[in-house]
């Protein structure tokens, strides 16, 4: 297992240090950034740019790595769902039936995250190798930036997986998500009944205040009694 490891670092790292063995001129970046209307202050006339022609007989190595690449990586991950399954049988009888689902989700996770690259990263690969093999590499422009985008993407789908495959896990986001909904429209409910039992406060003290009012000709009427009164 070791030994594949190595391997499996060793083409890796041989198939970029081909991609980028070359010094390529400034005039080329230029003119690509001009046709494509670029505009960057990150490059500058005294960059070195680092790369290689994408055609056929520069890029023969990084194919044959690349085929190395892919085989080691598929036949680590068969060998280590298999040693993982069997280690499962053993020991089915020794553990709970919680236990078991525990591992049976596990296994669904590593098994998708396992094949995220071939999903995502491989197939772009194949297509970007099969444009440089029959020259239109050249007529796709940013292919091989997003093929980058597209590798930047295992990590976050991997994790995403581990997030929503788990039952448990699903439960807990959909319980977070509905408390989060549910403080919301709480809130929302509570200004606008505090907004309207404010409105019918400030209505029953207006009515209080109006009713306590007596007209003037009410009290010029009270005064002259209690005058008549008086005398």
């Amino acid at each position: 297992m070791v030994i594949l490891c190595f391997l499996f670092a060793s083409f890796l790292v041989h198939a970029s240090s081909e991609a980028s063995k070359e010094e390529i001129q400034n005039k080329t970046l230029n003119e690509f950034m001009k046709k494509f209307h670029i505009k960057s202050n990150l490059f500058q006339n005294d960059n070195v740019i680092m790369g290689s022609l994408a055609t056929l007989e520069n890029w023969k190595f990084i194919i044959i790595d690349v085929i190395f690449f892919s085989t080691i990586y598929f036949f680590l991950i068969i060998f280590s769902l298999y040693k993982y399954t069997r280690y499962m049988k053993s020991v089915a009888s020794k553990i709970s039936e919680t236990t078991k689902r525990l591992y049976l989700d596990f296994l669904r996770i590593i098994t998708l995250q396992a094949c995220t690259p071939f999903i995502i990263a491989f197939p772009s690969i194949v297509i970007f190798l099969i444009t440089v093999a029959i020259g239109y590499s050249k007529n796709i422009p940013f292919l091989g930036d997003v093929l980058v985008k597209l590798l930047c993407t295992t990590p976050t789908i991997n994790s995403m997986l581990f997030i929503f495959l788990p039952k448990k896990n699903r439960k807990r986001f959909v319980a977070l998500f509905r408390n989060v909904i549910t403080r919301k429209d709480s809130f929302l409910s509570s200004d606008t009944f505090n907004g309207s039992n404010h409105k019918s406060t400030y209505e029953h003290s207006t009515n209080k205040r109006k009713n306590n009012i007596v007209p003037s000709d009410v009290q010029t009427l009270r005064i002259q009694r209690k005058v008549s009164f008086i005398a």
